[in-house]
């Protein structure tokens, strides 16, 4: 029997995930994988279709990430500056 290879539309336990290339028994592709939606053939329409709304996901779920981050960033800059106001005002008042 031959392998060939598919573009997994979904996430595949103990094969890949989503968008990756990958080898198997043609039957496997063709019986299983195939029919239930899960991969399909590479070159195809469907298989550029996919790949193309995995990379904008992929692109989504970073933007998001970057934004929690530069989030987090920005409070922590808030904390330290008050932070640095409070030791002002506690050393003004030790003085007084």
């Amino acid at each position: 029997m031959s392998n060939v290879q598919v573009v997994l539309i979904k996430d595949v336990s103990d094969l890949g995930q989503a968008g990756e290339i990958v080898k198997v028994k043609s039957g496997y592709a063709r019986n299983y994988l195939i029919p239930q939606k899960l991969a399909t053939l590479p070159g195809s329409d469907e298989s550029k279709e996919i790949l193309r709304k995995i990379k904008e996901q992929k692109e989504v779920k970073v933007e998001r990430i970057e934004a929690k981050q530069e989030k987090k960033v920005k409070q922590e800059k808030k904390r330290q500056m008050m932070n640095a106001r409070k030791v002002k005002l506690l050393a003004k008042k030790s003085k007084s």
